[in-house]
């Protein structure tokens, strides 16, 4: 009896060690950068469309509630709304920003 309880405990232990490991390679993957990117862009389409129709205001306190966790397309979600919401500073941002609007118009 004590064998058999002492190989679940090791085999338990191994499963863990590998999941940490496994976890860690993941995390690390393109696959996993680039599903974070998705949501990020997304959740800034969600942001643009709700700000369009309800409010910036509104749109912020959406995203904020949002973004409260610490996962990595926080990080980016909040990088896209600070540069969606920047004004353009050169002539050549301003040119590029008016034909975008032109060009979704």
């Amino acid at each position: 009896m004590f064998g058999l309880k002492g190989e679940r405990m090791s085999r338990t232990m191994v499963n863990k060690y590998t999941s940490e490991i496994f976890n860690e390679i993941y995390c690390n993957s393109n696959e996993y950068k680039a599903y974070n990117l998705g949501l990020a862009v997304a959740y800034s389409y969600l942001y643009e469309y709700v700000k369009s129709s309800a409010g910036q205001k509104t749109a912020d306190k959406i995203i904020r509630d949002i973004t409260k966790s610490k996962e990595p397309y926080c990080e980016m979600l909040n990088k896209i709304i600070e540069l969606s919401n920047k004004e353009p500073e050169t002539n050549a941002e301003k040119i590029a920003e008016k034909m975008f609007e032109c060009k979704n118009n």
